[in-house]
């Protein structure tokens, strides 16, 4: 939706695990009926650091490579970037595709 946040609906509904080097060993994993997109540093109604509905309300978020002074870097350049305008800001769709993409 126009927030930022992947709506039940935009998710398989049949969606089925292909099969694996596991498959034959723990058979079809039945997918939980919620997914934590923090894993992959995808928070609801954000958009690496932007707020959707706002993009020019930033927000500095732990990273998850496990390297905290890295990941404060990383993303105090890319915002700056933004600021300054040397990164063009997407679309409000783009960054909710991006999203959906990288969590799907």
């Amino acid at each position: 939706n126009k927030e930022g946040f992947v709506l039940e609906e935009d998710v398989y509904a049949n969606w089925v695990m292909s099969s694996n080097s596991f498959t034959e060993s723990i058979g079809d994993v039945v997918p939980e009926d919620w997914v934590s997109s923090s894993w992959a540093d995808v928070y609801p109604g954000h958009y690496r650091g932007l707020l959707i509905s706002n993009p020019n309300m930033m927000y500095m978020i732990d990273g998850i490579s496990h390297i905290p002074l890295l990941d404060c870097d990383v993303q105090a350049w890319l915002l700056l970037a933004h600021i300054v305008g040397d990164l063009d800001t997407p679309s409000v769709d783009e960054m909710i595709l991006w999203n959906t993409q990288t969590v799907a």
